[in-house]
């Protein structure tokens, strides 16, 4: 019998101390709410105080309709990233890929619009007898075109191939 005593003890302190737990956690967290409250009462009677000592009334708010005013809206010229060919005439294609068609061509540090995508891959190519390793980058050309170069072909100063690496 004082075997079955034992093991009601252990239960009956696990349930006091959850109880104790969660009574705590309640009087934490409504004290906590009180005291947030508090503290932004303070700060917009601190505004209100540092309003009136500058002698500035807050604006009430209108609610009362007004006419629309159409302002004639100019949008500013987009920032783009510029990216300049760095070997003589660098192929602008329609896929990133060497077999796909020509779209335009581009010569030795001619300014390209960089369109913010590249491809997860990388290729090998030959360029002016050197071994290069490069994603292909999608430009926009001067002329408006659109497509695919070879990374290698292409950078942010104007440079030569050879002087990039």
């Amino acid at each position: 019998m004082s075997e079955k005593k034992g093991s009601v003890l252990p239960k009956f302190e696990v349930i006091v101390i959850g109880i104790f737990f969660l009574s705590f956690m309640t009087w934490a967290i409504t004290r906590c709410s009180a005291t947030k409250r508090k503290y932004q009462e303070e700060t917009e009677q601190d505004a209100m105080e540092e309003l009136a000592a500058q002698d500035i009334k807050p604006m009430p708010l209108d609610t009362t309709p007004k006419k629309k005013v159409v302002e004639e809206v100019t949008t500013p010229t987009q920032a783009y990233t510029p990216l300049y060919a760095t070997v003589s005439n660098v192929n602008v294609r329609s896929r990133p890929e060497l077999k796909s068609k020509i779209v335009a061509r581009i010569k030795l540090f001619d300014e390209v619009e960089f369109m913010n995508e590249v491809t997860d891959f990388r290729e090998e190519i030959t360029i002016e007898d050197s071994l290069a390793v490069a994603p292909w980058v999608r430009v926009r050309t001067k002329d408006g075109k659109e497509g695919w170069v070879y990374g290698a072909c292409v950078h942010y100063y104007k440079t030569k191939f050879g002087d990039v690496q």
